[in-house]
């Protein structure tokens, strides 16, 4: 936003900058009127621009302003000037809870239990009057020089929510550090939102660093919504049980699982801390200052794309014509939960340790030899915090062998400098007796797609978990280590064979874990041998240790094996039926309502098709699904304009499709035709000479355009 020092608003001189943020920026600014100097948070111009937005403006700073409590800070009035829309705050000029993390300062266990409590009471009454903050952060709390909390930009965050301005829909407002899962994924939320951020905050004051952390906003949302939460008491020496279940509580990911009111977590929190000293320090362990604080610049709320989470593919071959037979391929099931990838084969040395503990109880798994690994050196002196189990992980259909071995040999040294760069500057210290610090590397190291370097670091920490019997981490370890090198092999070799080998002997272990078999009926789905992908979920369904999402999942995937299989068979409405069951058992995937269209469309009920494909891009978040979706709007529409006499409309939709995918051959001769339909003969000719000159090895395609060209010549 442009200086406004020396301008005035309304009755308000701007004298000074204070600050700016993703949302607004802030001035000192001089109330003549009433003699003193007051804060005006000033919003972009671009809003007032918005025909409902002044309206909702003037109705929520009026809610705002009606806010009377001592722990939030005061609005005192609120108007538009010269495109402006502004809010006039009390003056705090000696800073944020952010300016005293970001100091170096360490606080003392009733330092903390001071500002919580206050940022909870203030919450609580704000919560009782109907009103959700929906960003709060350490930014958001100010710091009066009675050192007194004051919770500040109340609404702000709903007013730019809600305008239409956003770049796109299912974009939010906040900052994804303090988002709880709900709001990163764009459902409704409640006061329990504000609970979850407010739980980061004393995450953040007790451990010194933040939960989840991550190179973008949509990584670190994504943490949110999936991975577990590293204990504190991990990072944090003699951290008092009864406090670590306040934050394992006001974190919890299912809203139902936290405080139901800021009240019940304030009065959890002041129980808890009377068996602690309110001048002790907690003390953090192997913690370098600040190391997970995020940037300055994501200190503030931003723009975000919301996470849903959805399914991931390519628009396939649409051989569409009123001449022939459809042909459609389809995207593969997305399965968010601890299935890390869909394609991928199983590593012989982790075979190794699921063979080797065949004839052993989980509590007696042997401690595993130490692993000597090349990066043990330079990694020595760094520690993360370490998610109790599989962070989950969107699958993604194999890429070409020729393309990815491309990419990787393109990109290698790049990840390699940059992992260099993360190992020695951005990560903690780590030391060598802890398992988890390998572990939470190779996380990163997977993320980044560096299998290999990912492998090597998952062989570490299964050594050295067993040494302290971190059992569960072990097997942990060992399966991460087995999807690393799967990845690494099927990027190389494509050989879904050796992956399948390779699975089945591991499968064998009464030590795998069951999710391994989910992870073998998606790969057969990549791999569109749907019958053995339903044989596999069905038999993953019969596992007692996985949880209720994951029977959503296969379920899920059932049907959309069930599907495929009609369609292959020709039992279009059998395969109909089974893809509306995944819709209903789905409500926020995009893609079963892409599949219904494309089987209404085979069927020529245009209409359908056409209202199933914009009911999967209103869904799709993915741009591979928004891809097919709008492609498949396009084409639709077309045909669906010829069949009702319209072909004008026809060879503006069609064209658009063309547009969108020049591959699609049968496209020319399509267009070809409605311009002979309209008397337009050169412009039909040059279509059909197209088509034929890049219909290859089609026959139905040739012939078409062949035929249509004697015609017309």
């Amino acid at each position: 936003m442009e200086n406004l020092t020396g301008q005035s608003l309304g009755q308000y001189q701007v004298i000074s900058p204070l600050g700016e943020g993703g949302m607004a920026a802030v001035f000192k600014a001089y109330h003549l009127n009433m003699d003193r100097y007051v804060a005006l948070k000033v919003l972009p111009r671009h809003f007032s621009k918005q025909s409902d937005f002044l309206a909702r403006f003037s109705q929520e700073a009026r809610l705002i302003a009606n806010l009377e409590h001592p722990n939030i800070l005061p609005v005192y009035d609120f108007g538009e000037s010269d495109g402006y829309t502004y809010l006039v705050m009390r003056l705090i000029e000696c800073g944020s809870l952010s300016d005293l993390l970001h100091s170096g300062k360490r606080l003392s266990y009733g330092q903390i239990q001071r500002y919580i409590s206050q940022v909870g009471d203030g919450l609580g009454y704000a919560h009782s009057r109907g009103i959700i903050h929906r960003d709060i952060k350490p930014a958001n709390i100010l710091i009066d020089s009675m050192n007194n909390c004051l919770l500040t930009d109340f609404g702000v965050a709903k007013m730019i929510e809600a305008t239409s301005h956003l770049t796109k829909p299912g974009s939010l407002i906040g900052t994804p550090f303090y988002m709880s899962p709900e709001q990163g994924m764009g459902r409704p939320i409640d006061p329990r939102s504000d609970i979850y951020a407010l739980g980061v905050v004393l995450y953040q004051l007790i451990t010194g660093v933040l939960p989840y952390n991550a190179e973008t906003p949509m990584a670190v949302m994504f943490k949110h919504i999936h991975d577990p939460l590293p204990p504190p008491g991990r990072l944090v020496r003699d951290l008092p049980e009864n406090i670590e279940r306040i934050i394992l509580k006001a974190l919890a990911k299912d809203p139902n699982e936290r405080y139901e009111t800021a009240k019940d977590l304030v009065t959890s929190l002041n129980s808890a801390f009377q068996d602690v000293s309110p001048d002790t320090t907690p003390l953090q362990i192997n913690i370098v200052e600040d190391a997970h604080c995020p940037p300055t610049a994501m200190n503030d709320a931003e723009t975000i794309a919301s996470p849903v989470l959805p399914g991931h593919g390519k628009p396939s071959d649409h051989n569409k014509s009123s001449h022939k037979q459809t042909t459609v391929k389809k995207f593969s099931l997305q399965l968010p939960t601890a299935l890390i990838l869909c394609a991928l084969t199983l590593t012989a040395a982790t075979i190794g340790y699921f063979a080797s503990q065949d004839q052993q109880p989980l509590s007696a798994i042997s401690q595993p030899e130490k692993v000597q690994s090349h990066m043990a050196t330079s990694l020595e002196s760094e520690t993360l915090p370490m998610p109790a189990a599989l962070p989950p992980k969107e699958p993604e259909s194999p890429k070409p062998v020729k393309e990815t071995q491309t990419v990787q040999n393109q990109t290698t040294e790049t990840l390699d400098n940059e992992h260099r760069a993360v190992s020695h500057n951005a990560l903690p210290a780590r030391t060598p007796e802890l398992a988890e610090p390998y572990c939470q590397r190779g996380y990163i190291f997977f993320d980044e797609e560096n299998f290999s370097k990912a492998l090597e670091e998952f062989t570490q920490c299964r050594a050295k978990s067993g040494t302290y019997a971190l059992h569960e981490l072990e097997i942990e370890a060992a399966a991460m280590a087995v999807l690393s090198e799967a990845r690494a092999i099927l990027v190389k070799t494509g050989n879904s064979e050796k992956s399948f080998e390779i699975m089945d002997k591991s499968l064998n272990s009464p030590t795998a874990p069951s999710w391994l078999r989910c992870e073998r009926a998606q790969l057969n789905m990549d791999l569109e041998n749907y019958p053995g992908a339903l044989q596999d979920f069905e038999t993953c369904a019969q596992a007692k240790d996985l949880d209720g999402e994951w029977s959503q999942q296969i379920q899920s995937g059932s049907e959309e094996a069930r599907g495929n299989i009609a369609v292959k068979q020709g039992e279009l409405k059998r395969g109909l039926q089974h893809f509306q069951n995944w819709a209903t058992l789905a409500p926020k995937d995009a893609e079963p309502h892409c599949y219904i269209g494309d089987i209404h469309s085979d069927l020529e009920q245009y209409k359908l098709g056409l209202q199933a494909f914009q009911q999967c891009a209103q869904l799709a978040t993915d741009p591979g699904v928004k891809q097919w979706a709008d492609y498949s709007i396009a084409v639709t529409g077309g045909l669906l304009a010829k069949q009702q006499g319209d072909p004008e409309q026809a060879i503006v939709l069609l064209s658009k499709a063309l547009t969108l995918n020049p591959q699609e051959i049968w496209l020319f001769c399509e267009l070809g035709e409605l311009h002979t339909t309209k008397a337009q003969h050169t412009e039909a000719i040059k279509y059909f000479q197209d088509c034929l000159s890049m219909a290859a090895d089609d026959q139905d395609l040739m012939e078409w355009a062949k035929d249509m060209l004697n015609d017309l010549q």
